[in-house]
Formats: C-alpha cells, structure tokens, sequence
C-alpha cells in the first residue's frame, strides 16, 4: 500500500508543481511588483484564459489544412466571444476580489483609516507587516499612556505614534517588531478611560532621582540580594505557598516568605458596570474587526505574535473599575482567540506605578540603570496551563518581589537610617492591604480556567507573567519596561493554532487536493485530444 502510495505521488509530482504554482502566487501576503493581492488573481486569470485561446489556435493551425481552417475560424463570432470573455473575466475577478477582501462599506471606517496610515507608516520604513513579529496591545486608555510606555521602552522605533490625534489604533515598530495598540477597539482600552491619566503623579510625590549605583550592562528580572535571574530558570518556591505553587516556572527567587495572607480577592461583581452593554458590545465588535484585519493582512502566517495587556495601577486601585477589569480582559483574550484560531503568549503590565512615591524610592535605592534594564514582578511558563490553583499561587509571587526588595533593602549596611524607608514601608502596606487582593481577583477571574472546562472558550490560554512598570512621561519616571518587550519578543515563536484551525486547514487540504486531482485529470484530457487530433484524426 505504501508502494502504491508512493507512486501515485511520484506521477503526481510535476501536476503539483504545476498546479501549486497559481496558489504560490495568490497565497503570499506581499505585493509582488507592486500588485495587490486582486490584481495578482487577475492577472493569473488572464494568463490562464489568453494561453487557451492561444492553445486552441495553435492545435486549429497544427491541422493539414491549418491556415484554411484558422482564417474561418477567426472569422467566427465565437472566436471575438472567447477573445472578449479573456479580457472581461479577469476585470471581474479583480473588482469581486476586491469587494470581497475588503468590503463594500467598511463597518468601521475611523479603524479602517488608522490601519490604512499605519501600513503606509510601515512601508515607508520598508517593514513588511507579513514577516515581522506582530504584538496587540489592550489596556492603554489614552494617546498620552502610548506616547509614555513606548518611552519608556527605550526601543529605537522606526515607526511611531501613527496616525496623530486620538485614533482607534496606534502603531509602533522598529526593527524586531511590530506593535498595535488598541485604544478605542477593545473592553479593557475603553474601561481605563474611566480611571483618568495614568501614570499623573499627585502633589506631592517624590520623583525618581538619578542612578546611584552604576551597574553592568545586565538583563533578567530584578531578584532580592543583588543578583539577576533569567525568566528560563525555575524558581524557588514560598514556604507557605500553596502545593500548587511547585508548579509555577517563574523568574523570581524569593528572600522573605509572602504567604497567601491577607484580603481575601473580591470577585467581580455581576451589578451595575462602568462599561453599558451597548459600549462593551461596540468595543468587542471593533476588537473583532482589528483581528479580522490582522488575519486578512498576515495570512498564510500567524495573524499575531503575542498580545500585552496593559492594567493601569489607578485602575486597580479604583474599586469600581477593578472588579470590571476581569471580565473585560477575559471578554478581549477570548475574542482574540476566536478570531484568530490562535493561542499565542498574554504578557500582563501593571503600569503607572511611578505614582506611588515608594516605588519611585526603591527604583532609587535599586539604581535606575538596573531598573530601566530589568523586570521586576513574576515570569509564568507560557506551556503551565494557568489554573485557578496556580494563578491563586502566582499572584502571590508576584507581589512578593515588594516584600523581597524592600527587607533586602533594610538589610544593606546603614539600610535602616535611609531617609526614605517610609516610604518603602507605606509601599509594602498598600501592596499587603490593597493592590496584593486586587491583583490576584485580576489574575484569577481574568486569565485563569478551571480544568473541568470543555468549552472552547475556556481552553488555557499562554499566561507569560505579571510585571510591575514605571510609565511616567519623563525619563526619570521611568523603569522596568525595556526588558518586558524583550521577553515578548524572545517568545515569538511559542504559539499554538487552535484545534478548529486545525480542522479548517485540513479541509482545505482535503479541498486542494480533491481540485489537483481534477485539474491533473482534465490536462491529461486535454493532452490526449491534442494527441489525437493531430495523429489520427
């Protein structure tokens, strides 16, 4: 059977390539010589059609009495019929192709012309949006928040904030990657807008102040005692952790227990939102379009890279925005994946947090050029399917690296004298009694799954970690940015294509396949009536 299998396949070999190569040229993505993806499938189908004239004409000449018969038979009104239809389909093809791609009407046409911008942005730069690493961006309420974390990031961008003004998608890439941020087309974008401006500092609080510690040129997360841990290593776990927590692949070592104490996360709340259904409906639609962009634009390669979900500390902070911030972000990621058949890394960011004034002492304390290097909150192996024991766990860790950062601070020499230790401590209390339940109602209501679920919306998505970020508007109020775009983009390629693209790809397969074998079955009809008309006829 095999034998067989494989001689079929052999026979079928120069069919196949033949045959491949029109999807060859309608399959990719980038304009080749300058011609859309409609003009290219015109194009092949004047091709196609104009050769079987020409073969017809040819084989009519071939005869004894060729170019009698060719001088009648051009004289025929079928011939100028066949001529014309060569000339009139490929017009149709090229103008139903494009209807169909793009759309009559669009449905959001403000998307549709920040899109259009950013693809013009990225081919002035010579950036193909096909072949570079795509990451969406949810959670930043405004163009100021964009215009800080990109700063922040330090990233020599290529292309940045386009289109100007206050637009539904903003775009950022440079040479590794592409960004896209969501402002006015996702839930969580729309349910920041309530919190203010991030980032703001209030009267009175401290800024960061230069480096006092020069440091090497390191990378890795920032690790209690001094030392710098890459996000591959596994971590050690919390004495009171609970059993879950040895499941946890993580970047942190912890230097001091951090239990699971304290209050108790609330969970969100099924009242009133600050979102109406008629927005939140609005925001899933538009983030539905931008995904359908994406797929369209990006095919036959993955529509996306990674997706970061920025949460605003004001947001958490803010108690009637913080129990809606779950269900907006499950709402996102979920119709993230349904649209793009994909399971691809969630890296989450707690920015803004150059608001709280201890937080800018211990960047101090730490030395800016560290900070503005590293991470600093908790890595998730992306493949540890983030279940609600785990993120429970996780959450834990990841605010435990204030407890680490500030004891270990205490115990440096003449660490209990600093002026600024209030401060570090007013930062740990409101991390124990505030942001540590919040955070983890977040965690655990937003990007966790039950493993009892069979639903497709409930499959686990790939949880990458919890990151605590500096996003302020000048540099001094800046830190621990850089490095999470870092990890994102190292994560690239850990992606997974959901079972229904699975099938889908398969039945087009099948379909591709089932078309080679009529096409291979009507050129040999073909071949066999040329042979016999100009042998025995």
């Amino acid at each position: 059977m095999s034998f067989i299998s494989q001689f079929i396949a052999f026979l079928m070999t120069p069919f196949r390539w033949l045959l491949s190569l029109p999807m060859w040229i309608v399959s990719t993505p980038r304009r080749v010589m300058g011609l859309s993806l409609p003009a290219r499938a015109a194009l092949f189908v004047a091709i196609v059609l104009l050769g079987l004239v020409l073969t017809v004409v040819i084989s009519v000449a071939l005869n004894p009495d060729g170019l009698a018969e060719l001088g009648a038979y051009v004289m025929r009104p079928l011939f100028y019929l066949a001529l014309g239809l060569s000339i009139v389909i490929p017009i149709i093809v090229f103008f139903w192709l494009r209807l169909w791609l793009e759309g009559d009407v669009s449905r959001f046409p403000d998307i549709d012309e920040a899109w259009n911008e950013g693809l013009a942005a990225l081919q002035e730069q010579s950036l193909d949006i096909g072949s570079a690493p795509l990451f969406l961006v949810l959670g930043l309420p405004d163009e100021k928040t964009c215009k800080s974390l990109f700063a922040a990031s330090g990233m020599d961008l290529m292309v940045r904030d386009v289109p100007q003004g206050r637009p539904p998608l903003r775009w950022y890439a440079d040479e590794n990657a592409v960004y896209l941020v969501c402002l006015d087309s996702a839930r969580l974008s729309k349910l920041h807008t309530f919190g203010g401006n991030v980032g703001r500092p209030s009267p009175g609080q401290s800024e960061i102040r230069s480096t006092m510690q020069p440091s090497g040129d390191v990378r890795g997360t920032m690790v209690a005692g001094g030392s710098i841990r890459d996000s591959a290593a596994p971590a050690a776990d919390y004495d009171d952790a609970p059993d879950a927590g040895a499941m946890i692949r993580g970047t942190l070592i912890p230097g001091a227990a951090a239990g699971g104490g304290g209050a108790s996360a609330p969970a969100p709340s099924s009242g009133s939102s600050m979102l109406s259904r008629q927005d939140a409906e609005n925001q899933t639609e538009r983030l539905e379009y931008v995904c359908e962009l994406l797929s369209r634009a990006r095919t036959p390669v993955c529509p996306l890279n990674g997706v970061l979900v920025a949460v605003p500390l004001r947001s958490v902070q803010s108690v009637m925005i913080a129990k809606d911030i779950p269900g907006a972000a499950r709402s996102d990621l979920d119709t993230i994946r349904n649209v793009t058949k994909l399971r691809a890394p969630v890296t989450v960011m707690v920015a803004g947090m150059e608001a709280e004034s201890g937080f800018c002492e211990l960047v101090r304390r730490v030395g800016t050029t560290k900070a503005k290097a590293n991470r600093f909150g908790k890595g998730f192996n992306v493949w540890n399917p983030p279940t609600e024991e785990n993120m429970d766990a996780f959450s834990s860790h990841a605010c435990g690296a204030f407890e680490d950062w500030v004891y270990s601070l205490f115990r440096e020499r003449e660490g209990l004298s600093k002026p600024g230790n209030a401060k570090l401590y007013t930062l740990l209390c409101k991390i124990r009694s505030q942001l540590r339940a919040r955070l983890r109602s977040v965690l655990l209501h937003g990007f966790s799954f039950s493993h009892g679920d069979k639903k497709k919306e409930d499959i686990p998505l790939l949880f990458n970690g919890c990151y605590f970020t500096a996003t302020g508007d000048t540099p001094d109020r800046q830190a621990f940015v850089k490095n999470v775009f870092e990890k994102m983009i190292d994560l690239e390629e850990e992606l997974e294509w959901m079972p229904e693209a699975i099938r889908e790809d398969d039945r087009y397969h099948q379909l591709a396949q089932i078309g080679m074998f009529i096409d291979a079955v009507l050129v040999l009809g073909i071949v066999g009536m040329l042979v016999w008309k100009l042998f025995y006829a």
